[in-house]
């Protein structure tokens, strides 16, 4: 165990450590930890859109079908939408 987590469980996307924005534990019903990668979905879609020249509309829809939709076990990686954070963050500013 390294830093509190199993650095031999963690799985990785490949190509998309620009992406990666921290680890997530979660316990499993054994009250086992489960250590998840976890990725901003915007960083990842701008990489998609910058190494493969693709279009915003083909890169949400390979991140959708391809990452967003993967189940890699029990370490699957985690996606935060970091939009969203930041749309709450704007609706509770004072006016």
């Amino acid at each position: 165990m390294e830093n509190g987590f199993k650095k031999d469980d963690l799985i990785k996307l490949k190509g998309f450590d620009r992406a990666i924005i921290g680890i997530g534990f979660q316990a499993d019903q054994n009250i086992l930890e489960n250590d998840h990668v976890v990725y901003d979905s915007e960083k990842i879609i701008e990489i998609l859109k910058e190494e493969q020249n693709l279009t915003d509309e083909e890169a949400n829809e390979y991140f959708e079908y391809n990452i967003l939709g993967a189940h890699m076990g029990d370490n699957t990686p985690l996606i935060i939408d970091t939009s969203v954070k930041a749309k709450i963050d704007a609706l509770n500013k004072p006016l």
